[in-house]
């Protein structure tokens, strides 16, 4: 599960690359 939602968290980095870095961050604490 946390493979995937890793997986997932990167294709959406790769997605957004910029607009969402500080929502990305929030998620990255989240599932860590």
């Amino acid at each position: 599960f946390t493979q995937n939602l890793s997986m997932f968290r990167r294709d959406i980095n790769d997605s957004l690359k910029g607009p969402n870095m500080s929502a990305n961050s929030a998620n990255d604490m989240m599932t860590s």
